[in-house]
C-alpha cells in the first residue's frame, strides 16, 4: 500500500493541476463555480496530503506538494481577496 501512495499523488498532481489553474486564472473564484469548484479544491488538498507523505522518502516529491500548495493557495486567494488573479473576460 505504501508503494501507491506516491503514485496516486503523482497522478493526482498531473490531473489536476490544471483544473487547479483555471479556478485561479480563469474564473472568479470558488464561489462561482458550485460543486464543480469544491469538488476540484478537495481533490487538491488530498492530493496534496499524498505529495506531502511522499515528499518524506522521495525529495523530489517537494517540488510537486510546493506547486501544488502554490496552486491551491492562489484559488483561495482569488475566492477571498479583494485582488483578483483573473485574466478571463
Amino acid at each position: 500500500m505504501s508503494s501507491a501512495i506516491p503514485i496516486i499523488g503523482l497522478l493526482g498532481f498531473v490531473l489536476g493541476i490544471l483544473p487547479l489553474a483555471a479556478l485561479a486564472f480563469f474564473s472568479p473564484g470558488l464561489g462561482s463555480e458550485k460543486s464543480w469548484g469544491v469538488a476540484v479544491f478537495a481533490a487538491g488538498v488530498a492530493t496534496l496530503i499524498l505529495l506531502l507523505l511522499s515528499a518524506r522518502k522521495r525529495p523530489l516529491f517537494w517540488v510537486f506538494a510546493v506547486v501544488q500548495g502554490l496552486m491551491l493557495a492562489a484559488v483561495l486567494f482569488e475566492t477571498f481577496s479583494d485582488g483578483r488573479l483573473y485574466i478571463g473576460t
